[in-house]
This record gives C-alpha cells, structure tokens and sequence, in this order.
C-alpha cells in the first residue's frame, strides 16, 4: 500500500458478489479507507450480517446477475454516480448462468459509467484445454474483453488475489474437505489476497499488466506485472475466445 490510498476517501465504489470471502475482504479494506461501499448479493440474510458486522458507509443491493430486468434496475439507480466499479462476483459449473455471471453481466453492468473498472481477473486464462472448464473459459474471455476496453481508452485495471480460500475455490477441486482444510493453511488468507485488488483501486496500469501476488503470482504481497501478452495476442487474432 502508498500514500495514494488517502484517493479512496469518499468514493463510491460497487464490489459485486460482496458475501463471498474475497467480496467480504474487499468491503472491508474499502472501508478501513473510508472509501463508500455498495456491495451486490443474492443472500440478503447473509448482506444483512455483512453490514451489521463492519463499520462505515456500506450498504448492498439485491442483484440477481442472471438476471437482465434486475441487472436493467440496478444500472438505472447507479448510472454515472459510480466512482469504482469491482467485478468480483463469479460461477462456478457449467451453462448459461455461468456465463452471464461471469461474461454477459459484467459487460452489462459497465453500462453503470463508472470513472474507473477494475477486474478480479483469474491465473487460470492460459490453462491447456481451457474449452474444457467452463469458469476458467469464461473469465479467460472477460479478460481478454477488458483488455480491449482498455486499448480503447476507458479507465480499466486487472487483479487477482492468487490462491486464497474460498467457497469458489472448494467448489472447483474434488477434493475430500480434511484435505482442503490442510491445503487452506498454505494459502493467502483472503483478508491479503483481497490487497490486490485495492491496489488496482489506488493505481494505475498500462496495457497488459496486472495486479497480483508478487511470489510466483499465487501468494505473498501484491505487485504490478505483466499478463502473457504474446498468448493473449495469439487467442485474439484466432478466435479462440469467441
């Protein structure tokens, strides 16, 4: 973190998927910064806990993002009053709400006009056979997405938390659960996986680099590096990602 964190006092800032551990982590270091949070969920029993529990200017709205009329409401509210807008929020599995969560909604949601976009991007965009796994297929096709939006000048930064737990994490390995409990004490807590993305809030990047964690871009401090520019060339001129 810098000095440049004071910018975030103040700002309204969307984090989608806000319940989840990363979402709840982002939310609260948004507000140690005093910045003002906006969280989307589907569990409001869940939202409402979330609120009671930290402290400041946080509230959240009810967002089905499979969705389009719900989807629809929630850009008409915020529509040009968005200082930050954080695509967290992701699906795991296969078919159509995948996809919408993870592809169509976002996109939907920069309808919004926030001044800046900032992506919680995944390691997972150049895993081998990647048609074969629906999620790392999806969020491999809004990166390269983002990336286009940022050649055409609009305020766009790319992050990712590297290897934390989390329900998404779990949900993606079949793996017996005394299992992944041991292999969670070797990961990034999220409450640090989660500083990548709010340096990606704080600073600016150019074209593909990213946000992430410094030590093999799967844990320790966040820091600025480059995506596999070359690979994600290639995939554009080919097609692969439509």
């Amino acid at each position: 973190m810098n000095d440049k964190m004071a910018l975030l006092k103040g700002k309204t800032i969307i984090v989608t998927g806000g319940t989840g551990t990363l979402g709840y982590n982002i939310c609260k270091h948004l507000l140690d910064l005093k910045a003002n949070v906006i969280f989307t969920c589907k569990d409001t029993n869940k939202a409402l806990k979330m609120v009671s529990e930290l402290r400041g200017n946080i509230s959240y709205e009810y967002v089905d993002l499979t969705n389009d009329e719900c989807i629809e409401n929630f850009i008409f509210k915020y529509k040009d009053k968005v200082d930050i807008l954080i695509h967290n929020a992701a699906l795991n599995g296969e078919g159509n709400d995948v996809y919408m969560v993870n592809y169509l909604a976002v996109f939907k949601l920069n309808e919004i006009n926030p001044k800046k976009i900032v992506y919680v991007a995944s390691n997972t965009y150049k895993k081998k056979n990647i048609e074969l796994d629906y999620y790392a297929y999806t969020k491999k096709l809004t990166l390269i997405k983002m990336i286009e939006l940022k050649e055409n000048g609009k305020n766009v930064c790319i992050a990712h938390p590297g290897i934390t737990p989390s329900k998404l994490f779990d949900q993606r390995r079949k793996i017996p659960k005394f299992i992944l409990k041991i292999i969670h004490m070797f990961m990034s807590k999220p409450s640090k996986a989660s500083l990548a993305i709010i340096e990606a809030c704080i600073n600016d990047s150019e074209l593909y680099e990213w946000f992430g964690p410094s030590i093999f871009t799967i844990y320790g401090k966040p820091k600025k590096s480059k995506l596999n520019k070359k690979y994600i060339i290639e995939v554009k001129n080919e097609g692969k990602s439509i």
